[in-house]
């Protein structure tokens, strides 16, 4: 009898273990992603500094990797990397996808007919997991460089934004728009290096992303007042600034 109780009560308090694990945050991307030019970026990149403001009922890791492209024919095809492979392994309940940056590249978008289906099948590729991912892309950030045939931000506008979006609607995913993050006039504040952001811009970022997941649910309902307007929580480095609950926060 005794034996039944104890074993009775050990069912009862399994299901509760199971359903207390934090919500696994994937983040998949480029050196944006990674934290590349981020002094300490195991602290100060986006991924980082979303883990800090989602809690421990969250756990967010970074698949980032330097110079990656959606495009399987690109320079650096982010599925061929060990990051991709893990990232998959890591079967997340939540994927966070920004890439397209490094496929803006001349040397990248003269294969832009196959830039839409090989970022299909990135995405068809986390959907398939068993954990059934909430999958939410996000566009690329602005880029500040002079147009010379490296990252182009009138291809990422013009061509692939409208791509990108299309990919968002015919999946059903969630979308979020860096791209007027940092305003229309570079900011070495937030990008140095007018392509890579700072530990403060990173830290806008993951506001931007905590804003959107714990304000967006499942269904795409929001709250009558998002949560960029409501009191801050916890951030390690982003300035004080106005409330703005963008369109593209969708």
């Amino acid at each position: 009898m005794k034996f039944r109780r104890l074993f009775l009560l050990f069912a009862l308090l399994v299901p509760a273990v199971v359903l207390a694990r934090p919500v696994k945050v994937a983040c998949v991307g480029n050196s944006i992603t990674f934290g590349y030019t981020i002094p300490e970026r195991e602290k100060y990149s986006y991924p980082s500094q979303l883990q800090l403001l989602l809690g421990p009922d969250y756990e967010v890791a970074n698949f980032g990797v330097p110079r990656m492209t959606a495009l399987f024919s690109g320079d650096y095809p982010y599925v061929n990397t060990e990051a991709y492979r893990e990232s998959l392994e890591f079967n997340p309940d939540i994927v966070l996808l920004k890439l397209g940056t490094n496929d803006s590249k001349a040397v990248n978008w003269d294969k832009k007919e196959n830039f839409a289906p090989d970022y299909q099948k990135i995405i068809d590729s986390y959907a398939a997991l068993p954990s059934h991912p909430r999958i939410i892309l996000i566009y690329p950030l602005r880029s500040y460089l002079e147009e010379t045939g490296a990252i182009s931000d009138s291809v990422m506008v013009n061509e692939m934004r409208p791509m990108v979006e299309a990919l968002a609607r015919e999946n059903k995913t969630g979308l979020i728009d860096f791209y007027g993050l940092f305003g229309p006039e570079w900011d070495a504040r937030y990008v140095p290096d007018k392509i890579h952001p700072s530990a403060v811009g990173a830290a806008m970022m993951a506001r931007r992303i905590a804003d959107y997941l714990l304000s967006v649910a499942p269904d795409g309902s929001q709250p009558e007042m998002p949560l960029c307007c409501r009191p801050a929580s916890q951030t390690l480095l982003e300035p004080a600034k106005s409330c703005r609950h963008d369109a593209g926060l969708r």
